[in-house]
């Protein structure tokens, strides 16, 4: 989806543009990308909010720390927006971390939002709000989300079943449930991801 590796089969369209005729700075332009690890930069708050691309006021930062729960522990900090987060985001929590780097993507609101299990880190209250936070702001954006919570894929449009690096089923929740065994083993399994406590 980054041109990190070019499928080696098959096409990924932009505008109906093949991602082959693009270039990976311009197709990074319009994806972002939030994976389970969230990653942290060091350098401050605002430097990780920003990370250099775009001009924005205390206000647009507190604004997005406010909608990821962020806000009160950073005004609690002495600096502020301009605390050092350490070496990869040590000072905070694997939590706050991913809170941090999805507060991010609401500064930058690409128009392709790429998600990899973004809330594995949080507990379930927190979980629900970046949900469902989630899937008001980004409705109007292309979001892909890979998860294993099989609760947080309900709600989507459309929802592809993989077996293998294969695609067997498409569909939404409700239809799948009808019409893919496999989806619906899926939804008998243990959750794979084992829910953490966001400190």
């Amino acid at each position: 989806m980054e041109a990190f590796y070019r499928p080696d089969s098959g096409h990924i369209l932009y505008n109906n543009v093949d991602s082959t005729d693009l270039n990976a700075n311009d197709i990074r332009k319009v994806v972002s990308y939030i994976e389970q690890d969230a990653p942290i930069f060091s350098g401050s708050i605002r430097d990780n909010l920003t990370m250099g691309t775009i001009e924005a006021s205390d206000e647009t930062c507190w604004n997005a720390l406010k909608l990821v729960n962020l806000d009160t522990k950073v005004r609690n900090l002495e600096q502020e927006l301009n605390t050092q987060v350490g070496e990869q985001g040590h000072f905070l929590s694997g939590g706050e971390r991913q809170r941090l780097s999805i507060a991010r993507i609401l500064l930058h609101r690409k128009p392709v939002i790429l998600l990899d299990e973004p809330t594995s880190s949080l507990d379930s209250i927190n979980q629900q709000k970046i949900n469902a936070l989630l899937r008001e702001i980004f409705s109007e954006q292309t979001v892909i989300e890979v998860v294993h919570r099989m609760s947080t894929i309900e709600p989507g449009d459309q929802i592809l079943v993989m077996e293998k690096g294969k695609i067997v089923a498409c569909g939404t929740h409700d239809e799948l449930k009808i019409s893919s065994p496999a989806y619906r083993e899926l939804l008998q399994m243990p959750t794979i991801s084992q829910q953490t406590t966001d400190n």
